[in-house]
């Protein structure tokens, strides 16, 4: 059943059991919204699309009954086991470590043997705040994603070089706030390239100033076609109006954009290749929070933790439930947005020219003992490959004999008709 035609019996279904105060259990994302998605949804029907409405019906089903799955059978001692499925929403932290894992491996593969450098270009919030429908967030990020390119390309110009970079589109600042940024992870050198053969390499300057004026530039050039600026700038400065229930400023002058804080954030990367691989991990199939962030849920207050910009540092933040569950949903993908994306060299259309270079560089940097520290330090993709088949394998046996399961029949999925919510796992049924 389309979970959009069934909002109803998904409402009006009973709430699950709530567990033992006292009993000490992991809270995730998944149990906030089985707990308190159905009261959500009911003070906020108005303002909800259905888009967001699917999130919390994936996020409330995903592997469990909801879902459907397979039944299997130990072949030495009987035991039953049920695996649901899951969701494969790109918001759900359930399920998207495996994805990661595959993800990282490509790019181990894909990865230039220098130093990487960690840029961040941000947004305004002056810009962000009237950001709600995805029409309006699609046609933003596209115009930060092209600034983001232009500024770069504008460097890599003047240099004459050419090189690989990832660019992440990141929402969220550590307290779940809208905090639109992207995360730019590029390769610390350039190579020149000569009908597919790499003639020279060099290191690349990045000046914070030079890169301000470009993607400034180029995204106020390109904000001032889209439909949101276009509707703004037709009212007077100041007026609040109403989008999809939610009351919000207009946009200020062009003059106070023009005043705002473009500049990017520039750090060298120190640390190894593997190092720069995992903080990418992170972002990859995530969305404003993860379940290991969340302490605790007491008392309609939701305790987690984020890292503090400034110094580094972790801090403690609590949020109503509504609150919670309402910035979590602000920070929704619009569908088929890509918002990671490998450029230069790394580009999709690059994926041939990217293997040769790769391959020329790792005895070209041999022998520059700078560098060369860079190109021994990755983990073979084969360690990662060894790790995803030994959970398969261990899955795949009965955790009370050590003997293998044999598949039984498929377990139809139940819908969305109320929260039905008993995970899989193990069941002597």
């Amino acid at each position: 059943m389309n979970p959009q035609q069934a909002p109803q019996a998904f409402l009006n279904a009973n709430p699950p059991v709530q567990s033992d105060p006292n009993q000490e259990t992991k809270i995730t994302v998944q149990d906030i919204f089985q707990n308190h998605g159905s009261d959500y949804m009911l003070k906020n029907k108005a303002t909800l699309w259905g888009r967001q409405k699917k999130i919390i019906y994936d996020i409330t089903g995903c592997m469990t009954r909801k879902m459907g799955g397979r039944r299997f059978r130990c072949q030495d001692c009987r035991h039953l086991m049920k695996a649901y499925r899951k969701c494969g929403n790109r918001h759900c932290p359930t399920c998207g470590a495996g994805i990661r894992r595959k993800w990282v491996r490509q790019q181990i593969k894909e990865l230039l043997p220098f130093p990487y450098i960690h840029i961040v270009f941000r947004l305004p919030e002056k810009v962000t705040i009237t950001l709600f429908s995805n029409e309006e967030k699609i046609e933003v990020y596209k115009a930060m994603f092209d600034a983001v390119n232009h500024a770069i390309d504008k460097v890599l110009r003047r240099h004459k070089l050419k090189t690989s970079y990832l660019a992440i589109l990141h929402t969220w600042g550590s307290n779940m706030s809208f905090h639109v940024h992207i995360h730019v992870m590029i390769a610390g050198y350039g190579v020149k390239i000569r009908n597919e053969k790499v003639t020279a390499f060099q290191e690349i300057t990045f000046d914070a100033g030079e890169m301000e004026k470009h993607f400034k530039e180029r995204f106020l050039k390109e904000y001032k076609k889209t439909s949101r600026h276009k509707r703004c700038i037709e009212i007077e400065n100041g007026v609040r109006f109403q989008t999809y229930g939610h009351k919000v400023p207009y946009l200020p002058s062009e003059q106070e954009l023009e005043d705002a804080n473009w500049k990017p954030f520039i750090e060298p990367i120190t640390q190894k290749r593997e190092v720069v691989i995992g903080y990418l991990g992170k972002y990859y199939n995530r969305v404003a929070i993860t379940d290991d962030d969340i302490i605790a849920l007491k008392g309609g207050i939701v305790q987690f933790k984020g890292k503090d910009d400034e110094n580094g540092s972790v801090t403690i933040h609590a949020l109503k439930v509504e609150e919670f569950i309402r910035r979590f949903l602000r920070h929704e993908i619009p569908s088929r947005f890509r918002h990671i994306r490998p450029c230069g060299l790394a580009a999709t259309r690059n994926k041939e020219l990217l293997k040769k270079v790769r391959m020329q560089l790792d005895s070209l940097v041999a022998d520059v003992p700078a560098l060369s520290q860079f190109l021994y330090s990755v983990a073979k993709p084969s360690q990662f490959l060894t790790e995803d088949n030994e959970i398969e394998f261990k899955s795949r046996r009965c955790k009370k004999c050590g003997g293998l399961y044999q598949y039984e029949y498929d377990i139809e999925p139940e819908g969305y008709d109320g929260f039905n919510t008993s995970r899989g796992g193990d069941d002597d049924g």
